[in-house]
């Protein structure tokens, strides 16, 4: 089950702090697409805080905010 994988340890999961969901908050009323959720925008601000570059994502949104999607991008190297 994917909650007991994620309870597991092996996983680091990360938890928005104020400052992602203020980040977030901007990023959702400064892109302009319309099709971009809240929930993309957290993403955005907590892969930009912690400098990720490839995402695992189907995502298109990802890619137009400057992000590689594992295997769809490419590949990590």
């Amino acid at each position: 089950m994917v909650i007991n994988e994620l309870q597991s340890g092996a996983y680091n999961l990360i938890h928005p702090s104020e400052q992602d969901l203020l980040r977030a908050e901007h990023l959702f009323r400064a892109i302009p697409s319309k099709n971009v959720s809240y929930a993309d925008c957290i993403s955005f601000a907590i892969v930009e805080q912690y400098n990720i570059r490839w995402v695992l994502s189907f995502d298109i949104h990802f890619k137009k905010q400057g992000f590689k999607r594992v295997g769809i991008d490419g590949m990590p190297k």
